[in-house]
């Protein structure tokens, strides 16, 4: 009788654990991959144009208070590289990457800065400084620039812009809290070209 008694709660245990299954299938908890919440939906930045702006190189070396330190800090150059941009600005371009930018979730995002792990590479810099805060509300477009420096005035503007193109250029956001100011973590997104 005892044997009896354990197979019947073995299949009673099935049962249920079958029940289980079933229910939950239905219930919708079959569902591997949820929708994105809107709050954790990527902003969508395009470059909307890539022109030449050497008139900034003008107005950098005009300005009192620019320095290779500036330049190290802001477009991440090494030393050297710097105080060759202060002694012979002639032998580089300048260009300014027009980004818009869609906060497409349904928070306030701050952006921050540009970010490109490769500065330098094929002797382009690209500002990465502070920027002070780009805050765009939910659901809204703003846009900003970016200033891109290129050791090689022997260059074409193509070939310039093919430059900017391969690179893999992203902007540092994050939420920006009721005071108005961006919460210390940041996220990172790829503008799209």
């Amino acid at each position: 009788m005892k044997k009896n008694n354990k197979a019947v709660m073995i299949i009673i245990f099935v049962a249920i654990f079958a029940i289980g299954m079933v229910s939950g299938y239905f219930t919708g908890s079959h569902v591997k991959s949820k929708e994105i919440a809107a709050e954790n939906a990527l902003p969508s930045l395009i470059l909307d144009d890539f022109v030449m702006t050497d008139k900034i190189i003008d107005d950098y070396i005009a300005s009192p208070t620019f320095t290779s330190d500036y330049l190290m800090k802001n477009f991440e150059m090494d030393e050297g590289t710097a105080l060759r941009f202060m002694n012979s600005p002639a032998d580089w371009l300048a260009f300014t990457a027009y980004v818009s930018i869609k906060n497409t979730s349904d928070i306030p995002l701050s952006f921050k800065n540009a970010v490109y792990e490769d500065n330098g590479q094929s002797n382009m810099y690209i500002f990465t400084g502070n920027m002070g805060e780009l805050s765009i509300p939910a659901g809204m477009k703003s846009s900003t620039s970016i200033v891109v420096l290129i050791n090689n005035n022997d260059i074409t503007f193509e070939q310039a812009k093919s430059l900017f193109m391969k690179a893999d250029v992203s902007f540092a956001y994050s939420e920006t809290k009721s005071d108005g100011t961006a919460v210390e973590s940041t996220s990172i997104v790829k503008i799209d070209k």
